[in-house]
């Protein structure tokens, strides 16, 4: 498994997330026939409100930089209680993606679990490649909309 490390967000990787936050939407918004700047002022106001909303309803979670070899490829924000470990959002940079990153993350975050006696949360965006990666992880899909799945890892499940 890569060495992949985690550091506190800071003021100054803001423009690093809103990059990381813009991969996860460039396939979708490919299609929408949306001009440059069109897609611009879109993602800067979706990142925006998203931002918003994950420290408003989660102040405490921690807001993470995944780091791999000194270079930032990601983000991991995490927010943990007393019955679970959610993840709110574990997005890795599309140059980065494919070579375990998120995998390492995730194993990491089941050990944790485990010890914890708690499941691992999260939503996955319905149509999204990662549906695999969690699957994979011994997830499990617990809830369906039209744009989400609320995956689950419950203890011991195994990779």
């Amino acid at each position: 498994m890569p060495l992949v490390q985690l550091r506190p967000v800071t003021s100054g990787d803001e423009p690093l997330l809103r990059e990381v936050y813009a991969s996860s939407r460039a396939e979708e918004l490919a299609h929408t026939g949306l001009d440059q700047q069109q897609v611009e002022a879109f993602i800067d106001m979706q990142f925006r409100a998203q931002h918003t909303h994950y420290h408003e309803r989660f102040p405490n979670a921690k807001y993470d930089v995944i780091i791999v070899d000194d270079q930032p490829v990601g983000r991991c924000y995490v927010a943990r209680s007393h019955d679970e470990i959610r993840i709110l959002d574990l997005t890795i940079l599309t140059a980065f993606r494919g070579r375990g990153y998120g995998a390492a993350l995730l194993a990491d975050l089941a050990k944790e679990a485990d010890l914890k006696v708690i499941p691992v949360r999260v939503y996955v965006d319905a149509n999204s490649s990662a549906l695999r990666l969690f699957e994979h992880q011994g997830y499990q899909q617990i809830e369906e909309s039209d744009l989400n799945v609320m995956m689950e890892r419950l203890p011991g499940a195994s990779d």
